[in-house]
């Protein structure tokens, strides 16, 4: 059975505002699309000809082109070709083995694999030469005995052993072209042909549930084939314009598509993915090919899909690089696909199922589920305001200059001038308008654009409007909150700070309070007695909110930085916030107005206008597998381990490390520590870590990366490092070194006695004890990093505010300690006396001393009540130096 696919027709509204009997103004707009993020040759691929793309077992994803292979982490592109060992550029597909080998597969058919960091050549590329010598795009598998086989284009496949033994498969019946479909395992379908340029066609069907030859007369004569399973046994075939779905040898369905097939993905929900020559990407959701699919990336050649682990999406492009999707939940319009303009001001709905976009150039876009409609006004700023009443059936607009309505199919340009920038529907079905002069009222939509305002207030500026449940008129713009009543304005900011801030939009919740968007302090609800404020410190993506949309407990937020959810779960103090950005799928983050329509949340940005399912979109709960990538000593690299050990003098180490994750790619979290040396997790979002003049020790790295939604790895990496001591800190010469201290002391008293001169034996003891003392410093940490303080040099120590200024004879040290802190970290204690609270001294470097004070370096250092006791130690120290 064939089902060829239904031509596509122009869907037009037949009543949009009666807007069919204006036919200059409709323009078709194309299915609305996905954000996709773009890679090119400037982001790092090697070529804008792309093959294929695969995920391997470690997260990593691969990508096949003309000018070698590509290895993308997120951060960056590690490209390889022929100086790296590759065999050929020319790389037309990638595969994964067992053992974890990276296979390329190129056009001359010299094979190689990527495996310990370096690229290995096959060692029966010889064997393989003598049957072919081009291999164009086509099937590869190895199976645990190392048994290879390989599709060639026309000639069927061959079987290649793990000791090189080559047998090649290939029809005989030189009367009949045959499709071969073999199931090599669960998962794997192997397909390769054999052409015989016959007009007759035979799928030779394989499989764990089919075992059949079905003829196809019609079939196309395609080398470039592909196959895939369904988990039910079904087997998926395209092959040129073809695409067959063969339940059993009795239960086949057949369907064309527009442009040639090159690749076809079965995601993990069943859905077909096609890529087509010049034909975009062709999905049929729930595998139901004999439907209209959905098409993406128009007029590209696809050709290569993969659904990662993540469950985005990879498109890999003949002409155009690659293409990354993180959803095709989220859909947007702009003018890429027929918008006539990106910027997206304002929203409004008729209630039916139509939604209004006010466009930046002065265009109102009229959006329903099958096409878009225009209404171009005579006018070329932005549309300020929408508004659409139901009871008039007019739909109000407010631009820059003139305000304009619309209604029974006629487009009228209302007596009011100026620059409108909110409407509001009132109770009493009038009309309020806030605009740069103040405000205007009408008693309805048509006396709007028929006759001036009934009323008008010429005081306050007004950027929004709203009435409230009890009828009251509420106001905000540039200097906060205002009450509109008996025609004056009652200014509420000053009953509170909070009310002055900028107020951007008002709503009501189901309690009545007043709910305000703000430029700079969140949104603020406001009840008759008490100002509640969610904030970015509470968890909203920013401070700066430019509209607000109430559904009962639920409030929408459009922000600078995305859209925020608010859900009220028991009263205003018990909430959780959801955030929708990029990430996710929104076509931009500068988000101008939000509108939730049932199951739709519309979002209109600077970049298109964004429709999603909130109850579709799901968090990323797989963990970001995490590995460290490279180790320094003194800057320079070393190999890859997993424990190190390092003399006493290579201890500035640095540690590089990467966090698999490609929806928020190059901006992951990442938390790591330094057991023997951290105290705590560090939260860092570079990805690499230095540590300078590591003490000797035994230490573990650990590291973990987290993802937007907060899930951390599931396994850290991890390195053992060990810093050795110097030889002069070993047992043995530690006792060495004691025996011959013994020894000076007992040759010292001998000198002492003899000589009588103890300004020569307390020389003598010093540069013993010099000569076999390893030098310490004292370590402090900077801005610039960590730096070392020669203690010899010390002249003393003060405390400043939260900071401590170390003075030494050659330069001052500013760090951020408390004096207790660094006391603690002093080395050789016994050559330094707190003489203050604010003052450590080097008691080395005391000229003189009286009783309130020291002096060194001609500086005098104040002496503490509390610590004279100590000075008259030094004191006595001090007189015994001087005899």
């Amino acid at each position: 059975m064939e089902i060829q696919r239904r031509g596509r027709t122009l869907f037009t509204f037949i009543i949009i505002l009666g807007l069919s009997t204006v036919a200059p103004q409709l323009t078709f707009c194309q299915q609305p699309q996905p954000t996709f993020r773009h890679y090119t040759v400037e982001d790092g691929l090697p070529s804008s000809e792309v093959y294929h793309v695969i995920q391997d077992s470690r997260g990593y994803i691969w990508f096949a082109t003309d000018m070698g292979v590509s290895r993308f982490d997120g951060y960056e592109f590690q490209n390889m070709s022929l100086a790296d060992g590759l065999p050929d550029n020319t790389v037309f597909n990638i595969y994964e083995d067992y053992r974890g080998r990276i296979w390329f597969i190129p056009f001359s058919g010299q094979l190689s694999y990527y495996e310990g960091n370096s690229i290995h050549e096959y060692e029966y590329n010889d064997t393989l030469q003598k049957v072919f010598t081009k291999l164009y795009k086509s099937s590869f598998y190895i199976d645990k005995e190392d048994n290879i086989y390989i599709g060639v284009n026309r000639q069927g496949y061959l079987k290649i052993t793990g000791t090189g033994q080559l047998t090649i498969y290939k029809h005989q019946l030189k009367t009949t072209n045959v499709y071969d479909i073999i199931q090599m395992d669960s998962v794997t379908v192997f397909g390769s042909y054999s052409s015989w340029v016959a007009p007759k066609f035979i799928l030779n069907i394989k499989s764990d549930r089919i075992k059949a030859e079905i003829n196809f007369p019609g079939l196309s004569n395609q080398p470039n084939s592909n196959c895939i399973i369904k988990e039910n046994g079904t087997i998926l075939f395209t092959a040129d314009r073809d695409l067959i779905e063969i339940q059993s040898s009795k239960e086949v369905l057949q369907t064309s598509i527009e442009k040639q097939s090159l690749c076809m993905t079965l995601d993990k929900n069943e859905h077909i993915w096609l890529g087509a020559r010049k034909g975009g990407v062709l999905f049929f959701k729930n595998g139901l090919i004999d439907r209209e699919p959905k098409e993406y990336l128009a007029g590209l050649s696809i050709s290569s899909i993969l659904h990662d682990s993540e469950n985005s999406f990879w498109f890999t492009t003949l002409e155009d690089g690659v293409y990354y999707m993180r959803s095709n939940e989220f859909l947007s319009y702009n003018e890429s696909n027929g918008f006539l303009d990106d910027k997206v001001e304002c929203l409004a709905t008729d209630g039916s199922g139509i939604i209004f976009a006010g466009l930046g150039n002065g265009i109102i876009q009229a959006v329903n589920s099958n096409s878009v409609e225009s209404i171009e006004l005579n006018s070329t700023g932005p549309i300020r305001a929408l508004l659409y009443d139901q009871v008039d059936k007019t739909l109000l607009i407010g631009t820059v200059g003139t305000d304009y309505y619309v209604n029974e199919g006629e487009i009228h340009k209302s007596k009011n001038t100026g620059v409108t920038y909110d409407f509001v529907k009132g109770r009493d079905n009038s009309i309020w308008i806030g605009h740069q002069k103040g405000v205007s009222h009408f008693p309805n939509a048509k006396a709007a654009w028929l006759s001036s305002a009934d009323s008008i207030k010429e005081t306050v500026r007004v950027d929004v409007i709203f009435e409230d449940f009890q009828g009251a008129i509420w106001t905000g713009n540039l200097h906060g909150l205002w009450r509109f009543e008996n025609n004056n304005f009652e200014y509420y900011g000053a009953r509170n700070d909070l009310l002055k801030n900028r107020i951007t939009d008002i709503a009501e919740t189901i309690n009545h309070d007043l709910c305000l968007a703000t430029r700079g302090a969140g949104i603020l609800i406001v009840s008759a007695d008490s100002l509640y404020q969610i904030s970015a410190r509470d968890g909203l993506l920013s401070d700066n909110v430019q509209d607000i949309f109430v559904d009962s407990n639920v409030f929408w937020l459009a922000t600078n930085r995305g859209l925020n959810k608010i859900t009220f779960h028991d009263g205003i103090f018990n909430h959780t916030i959801e955030s929708f950005t990029t990430i996710n799928g929104l076509v931009s983050n500068e988000v101008n107005q939000v509108l939730n329509l049932g199951k739709e949340v519309w979002v209109a940005t600077d970049r298109g206008l964004t429709v999603f399912k909130p109850d579709q979109v799901k968090q990323n709960v797989i963990p970001p597998p995490i590995y460290i990538t490279g180790i320094t000593v003194l800057d320079e690299d070393t190999l890859l381990a997993n424990r190190y050990s390092f003399d006493y003098d290579q201890n500035y180490i640095g540690i590089r490390y990467t966090g698999l994750s490609y929806i928020n790619a190059g901006k992951l979290q990442y938390t790591y520590k330094m057991d023997g040396l951290d105290s705590n997790w560090i939260y860092t979002t570079n990805t690499s870590v230095r540590y300078a003049a590591m003490p000797p020790g035994n230490y573990t790295f650990r590291i973990n990366a987290i993802n937007e939604d907060g899930f951390s790895s599931e396994v850290e990496a991890g390195i053992q490092i060990i810093i050795n001591p110097p030889f002069w800190r070993t047992r043995w010469f530690r006792i060495s070194c004691l025996l011959i201290a013994l020894a000076g002391i007992y040759a010292s008293f001998k000198i002492r006695i003899l000589t009588y001169n103890r300004d020569v034996v307390r020389e003598l003891l010093i540069l013993l004890l010099k000569k076999f003392r390893r030098k310490k410093y004292l370590v402090v940490n900077m801005t610039s990093g960590l730096t070392r303080i020669d203690p010899d040099k010390v002249l003393w120590i003060k405390a400043e505010n939260i900071y401590v200024d170390i003075v030494t004879i050659e330069k001052n040290y500013l760090v951020r300690s408390s004096l207790k802190a660094i006391e603690q970290k002093l080395p050789e204690k016994e050559r330094f006396m707190r003489v203050h609270r604010s003052y450590i001294i080097s008691t080395d470097k005391v000229k003189a001393i009286n009783s309130r004070s020291v002096l060194i370096n001609d500086v005098n250092i104040p002496v503490g009540y509390n610590y004279r006791i100590g000075l008259e130690t030094l004191k006595a120290q001090f007189q015994l130096m001087k005899e």
